[in-house]
């Protein structure tokens, strides 16, 4: 097969992948629809300047744009909700190909495709409406336009885009711009730009949730004492940032065990940059020296709190991470020309084995699609934790159904002889109330089945 063909079938396989996970979608989960809410109970201006309603953080550049695209429409169907994300993860993988190909000397740029598509993080998050997608864009995005050089002026324009309405895109280009000798001081003057730009208009309105996220995402932190439970953080995060969150690993390795690989997974990958470092090609120094600075910035945002290691908030790093080793790998193949193909395999054999564990189960399993089909349904109870879905719900429910809302732990008068189903939902902090509403129940005498358990919510038969 001829680069050209390669390319375009490379192409051609990360649109495939990416629309199958797009249209299979389910319903939208909790953090879906507290976004959804926001842009159902807002202008487009009243997206920028204030924080986001229920606990929400996201680029208001991203979130306009399907304000934008959800009113033209005038729909809040997921498929519309969610196509600015799957499109950003094409574009972004597509960008990731592109950055390969200019980089590698031995490996095909398609085996790095192949290890972005195998995370499962990157599978997920391309039919979720949340902002982890683009992420992935605009990091890619950034980093080419550095690397090729911002003397036009609409790749600087370009660039500063990709910095400004992106969380995360800032720091892999502070650590590229760091990591070169030839540190251009107007490509330094952009980014700071670029930057001042994102904290005034985005980052400084939502600061006040800083705190909230700190608490919500404090396993992933690093904490400052005591110092072995701050070392295991830190090298169980970052090989958890490493290895994009995988599933593939987790199928093969032990839970009381996946910390513990994936931290020598990533001391290992450290030890093998900084004794290899001076062996590599001169451009790869370059990129190795980023992965090492975004490695010391990330840890360094997580000692203070601000960014937690390892989970869907870093996605946006996975694809830098993850060139790291295969740079090195790169630069032995140019060596022994006898790794090019193993390695091109193995890739695949990686993406295959993660299309198995990921493609036979949906993104986010829900209960809305089942409730048309359920006979005599005579009332239906959803507690507090579910009731942003329920606000958002885009499928249809049987007309004469009455749902009510249990907020608070309350419970709907009832008639004594009357059944019905109560939607509990299972994640966070929800668990508690879902218990508690449970137990109301039973306290009236009544009996609970489990209709059907999904992996955000449980559908209960009451009697």
């Amino acid at each position: 097969m001829t680069p050209v063909a390669r390319r375009r079938a490379t192409v051609l396989a990360i649109a495939l992948v990416c629309s199958l996970l797009y249209l299979r979608g389910a319903s939208l989960w909790l953090d879906e629809a507290s976004l959804g809410l926001n842009l159902r109970e807002r202008g487009l201006g009243a997206l920028w300047g204030s924080s986001l309603s229920y606990g929400q953080v996201a680029p208001r550049a991203w979130l306009s744009a399907i304000w934008l695209l959800s009113h033209g429409l005038a729909a809040e169907h997921p498929l519309v909700l969610r196509l600015v994300p799957c499109l950003a993860m094409i574009g972004g993988v597509a960008v990731w190909a592109r950055i390969a190909r200019r980089t590698l000397a031995a490996l095909p740029a398609e085996a790095f495709v192949c290890v972005l598509l195998a995370s499962p993080a990157v599978l997920q998050y391309t039919a979720e409406f949340k902002q982890y997608s683009w992420d992935v864009l605009c990091v890619g995005v950034g980093l080419l336009c550095l690397d090729r050089g911002l003397a036009e002026r609409w790749r600087a324009a370009l660039f500063v885009l990709a910095v400004a309405t992106s969380h995360l895109a800032w720091l892999p280009c502070a650590a590229l711009w760091l990591a070169r000798l030839d540190r251009r001081p107007r490509d330094g003057a952009l980014l700071v730009g670029g930057v001042a730009v994102l904290f005034a208009t985005d980052v400084w309105p939502q600061l006040q949730h800083a705190s909230r996220m700190n608490d919500y995402w404090s396993a992933w932190m690093i904490p400052a004492w005591p110092p072995a439970e701050t070392l295991r953080a830190f090298v169980s995060g970052q090989g958890a940032q490493l290895l994009g969150y995988s599933a593939g690993l987790g199928a093969v390795v032990p839970d009381g065990a996946l910390d513990a690989v994936r931290g020598v997974i990533f001391v290992g990958m450290a030890a093998a940059t900084v004794a290899g470092l001076r062996a590599t090609p001169p451009t790869h120094q370059v990129w190795l020296r980023a992965w090492l600075l975004t490695v010391a910035g990330t840890t360094a945002l997580a000692l203070l709190g601000l960014l937690p290691l390892g989970r869907r908030v870093t996605l946006g790093l996975f694809p830098l991470m993850a060139f790291g080793p295969l740079l090195l790998l790169d630069a032995a193949a140019a060596r022994w020309a006898a790794l090019v193909r193993p390695v091109a395999l193995l890739a695949l054999a990686w993406l295959l084995a993660c299309l198995a564990v990921v493609a036979p189960r949906p993104i986010r399993e829900d209960v809305h699609p089942l409730l048309p089909a359920l006979e005599a349904l005579d009332w239906l109870v959803v507690d507090g934790c579910s009731r942003k879905q329920w606000a958002m719900l885009a499928r249809p429910v049987p007309p004469d159904l009455e749902i009510t809302i249990a907020d608070r732990g309350t419970l709907p008068a009832l008639g004594d002889d009357a059944g019905g189903w109560l939607v509990t939902h299972r994640s966070g902090g929800c668990l508690d109330e879902q218990d508690a509403t449970r137990r109301r129940f039973e306290a009236q005498g009544r009996t609970l089945s489990v209709l059907y358990d999904a992996r955000d919510a449980t559908l209960w038969r009451v009697d």
